[in-house]
């Protein structure tokens, strides 16, 4: 089942607060202050100040290009020695920031750790470190994470490998085809955009049953979350045109919103086939607006 929505906890928001006040702090003049705070924290602090010195030099490095070598050194430095799972948690975070190659080896290590909140934070992580081979150790390990225990390691793990990297291998499709089998809904979700964004035609029927699905909050997170991947696969829904009878009757106006079903512009004879998924929240203006076969 797709998980409920909550209230935000006053520790969300504290560490919001905290994540804005690091980033300012970096960010400032050339970065230099907060690195240099931060690398002191590194090698003299305790565990909350190694987090913290972390937190520091991995927004230096993703605030300034120039600062990202030193940082890389110095965090896959600590990773070699770091054994709390939340320093390591903001160690990862940092070494994405510094998108540097040379903590593939790292994050491939990490990628293994017992502690599933770190898991999650390698899986979102590590595409930004990519070592380039498509059947590299990063790769494998996206792969792997695909069917981690945890559901949100799972989730991560397909969101990276289908849409954050661009490599495109056998190894890599049958994963993804299999998180379209996986026992969470947003692991599926994932898995099958992931498929559409590389044409795969295996993906076709999976994304309908997504858009005819009668729980609203599934259509919801393909368009607004991920809505430019489905974009990037519209091709995809030409063979769909055969399952919807061509319509007859006056000309409809075009609409922009792309919604999936036979259209025409007046002052042409021809109906064409036209794919789209508006969000929940949009269908009734869109209803409204416009008379998209697919919508309505």
């Amino acid at each position: 089942m797709r998980r409920e929505w909550r209230r935000p906890r006053r520790r969300d928001h504290d560490l919001h607060a905290y994540g804005a006040l690091v980033w300012e702090a970096a960010k400032g003049e050339s970065g230099e202050t907060a690195l240099r705070c931060g690398l002191g924290l590194l090698a003299y602090g305790r565990g909350p100040g190694r987090k913290v010195g972390c937190d520091l030099v991995g927004n230096a490095a993703g605030a300034h290009e120039s600062l990202r070598g030193e940082a890389a050194t110095a965090l896959i430095a600590l990773a070699e020695v770091e054994t709390e799972a939340c320093v390591l948690r903001s160690l990862v975070a940092g070494l994405g920031s510094a998108q540097d190659p040379r903590a593939v080896p790292v994050l491939v290590r990490l990628s293994g750790h017992e502690d599933a909140d770190l898991r999650r934070q390698v899986a979102s992580e590590i595409s930004t470190a990519n070592s380039g081979p498509p059947d590299g150790p990063d790769v494998q390990a996206l792969i792997r994470l695909t069917q981690d225990q945890d559901p949100e390691v799972c989730n991560w793990a397909a969101f990276t490998l289908g849409l954050q990297l661009e490599q495109d291998t056998t190894a890599i499709r049958d994963a993804l085809w299999k998180c379209t089998t996986d026992e969470d809904s947003e692991v599926r979700e994932e898995g099958a955009r992931a498929l559409a964004r590389r044409h795969d035609p295996r993906a076709v029927p999976l994304i309908a049953q997504l858009l005819d699905s009668d729980d609203g909050s599934q259509l919801f997170t393909w368009t607004q979350r991920r809505s430019w991947a489905f974009r990037n696969s519209c091709r995809l829904w030409t063979p769909m045109s055969s399952t919807h009878p061509k319509p007859t009757g006056p000309s409809r106006p075009a609409t922009r919103c792309g919604g999936p079903g036979w259209r025409r512009t007046p002052g042409r004879s021809s109906w064409s086939w036209s794919g789209c998924a508006p969000t929940s929240a949009r269908r009734s203006a869109h209803r409204a607006t416009s008379r998209c076969t697919g919508c309505s």
